[in-house]
């Protein structure tokens, strides 16, 4: 897929804003947003969720990250199943390591 825009732009800074980043796992794991239908919007989702768990040093959110990890780890296995593509990729991913994208 071609960006008229660079990637990079989409994935930093990391997002900081709490509401959206509800929206955006909200959209996960609902599979309103998944892999196929919607890619980037996917990846731009992935992305910042997983860098709000992992990636970030203030300690203002950390009730919200631990209940992003609990919510994670107690879906149905229904939903596990219809989202197998968000949960390892959401849970595992250090981003796209793409020659040239500022990414790693």
């Amino acid at each position: 897929m071609q960006l008229l825009v660079p990637l990079d732009r989409f994935l930093n800074p990391d997002e900081e804003n709490v509401d959206l980043l509800r929206l955006y796992l909200q959209a996960l794991f609902s599979s309103s947003v998944t892999s196929h239908r919607s890619p980037l919007m996917y990846l731009i989702a992935v992305h910042h969720v997983n860098r709000f768990i992992y990636q970030q040093s203030d300690s203002r959110h950390h009730q919200l990250r631990r209940w992003i990890i609990k919510q994670c780890i107690r879906l149905p296995d229904e939903v596990r199943f219809f989202t197998f593509s968000t949960l390892p990729f959401f849970v595992c991913y250090q981003g796209l390591g793409m020659a040239g994208s500022g990414v790693s």
